[in-house]
Parts: C-alpha cells; structure tokens; sequence
C-alpha cells in the first residue's frame, strides 16, 4: 500500500517483539546437534497518525510519519497499516524507531510517539527478476513489477509516482506533479 497517511488516520500496528529461545532437546554430542525453539509475541496496536513528514524527521531522512502508539524494543521492522474493516490489510508504514517515555511503552493506555518509515520509496528498490541457471540475474524495480502486473497494488496508486533512472543500479522514487 503506498499511500501516504492523513493526521488523524487510525492504523493498526503488527510487529513482534519478547524472542523468548529455548533449548527444547540438549545437545549430546559434540557435533552440537539438539533443538533450540524460539516463540515470539505478535503484537496489534491501534492508535492514530499525529505527523506525516514526507521530507524526514529529526534524523531520519526518508518520508515516514509518526503515530500516537508506543513501541517496545524488538517491534523494528513491524508493518503498519490502514484501519479500514473488511479490507485487505496491507502495510503501508514500517517501524523504526520510538521517542516515547518508558512509561508509555510499559503502559499501552498512554499515547507514545513512534516513528514510521512510508513504503513507498521502496518502489524504487531493484529485486531479481527471475533466478535463471547461469547467474545472470536480470533486476527489475517493485514499480516496474507494479506496472506489468506482475505484483499487486492493493490501493490502485501507483501512478502517483514515477521512477528516476541513478547511476549504476540504483533508483529514486518521485511522486508527479
């Protein structure tokens, strides 16, 4: 999901967090062979979008926005979406960081601060096209894929941006006028 969020929006919040391992069969021998089980705690949060940057924030340089949900440690990397009920649920925020008190993170009643990083400049991120026996990976643009229908769009927005050709094998994304 590419859009880009409007202060007051409610989102969801899905991410893990509290790794817990545990050696569920030790080790015998001395080849290390045994079975280690990790549990994680998956984590929905509801709050509402307070800012939307789309130049940065503070010292993150990238479009992102921030939501009134605290974060704990380990939930980096867990997607945000649209609250909308009975629709496809599709990130369209990642989480990256938290400026909330400790108090707020302890006690998920008090409004935090976290901040969000927008999906969409991802658009410009090159991913192999196809593995093919001879490595020579041919790398297509998620926006290209987009395009020829070869991955969805959940919210039909795509042609709000377009994709700048950089030196080498890299990509800026732009939004049009």
């Amino acid at each position: 999901d590419f859009r880009v969020p409007g202060i007051g929006d409610l989102v969801s919040m899905i991410s893990c967090n509290g790794m817990h391992p545990k050696e569920a069969t030790p080790t015998r021998t001395q080849d290390g062979l045994g079975r280690i089980d990790i549990k994680r705690a998956v984590k929905i949060r509801m709050g509402r979008v307070t800012e939307v940057c789309e130049q940065g924030l503070r010292q993150y340089k990238w479009p992102c926005f921030t939501t009134s949900i605290p974060v704990e440690p380990g939930m980096s990397g867990g997607f945000v979406s649209l609250h909308v009920a009975r629709a496809t649920v599709s990130a369209f925020g990642v989480v990256c960081a938290d400026f909330s008190t400790s108090e707020a993170m302890g006690d998920m009643r008090q409004s935090g601060e976290s901040v969000i990083a927008c999906t969409w400049p991802s658009l410009g991120l090159r991913v192999p096209n196809d593995l093919p026996p001879d490595d020579t990976t041919e790398r297509i643009t998620i926006y290209d894929m987009i395009k020829t229908g070869r991955m969805g769009d959940v919210n039909s927005v795509i042609e709000q941006f377009e994709i700048i050709e950089l030196e080498g094998d890299n990509c800026r994304v732009r939004r049009r006028d």
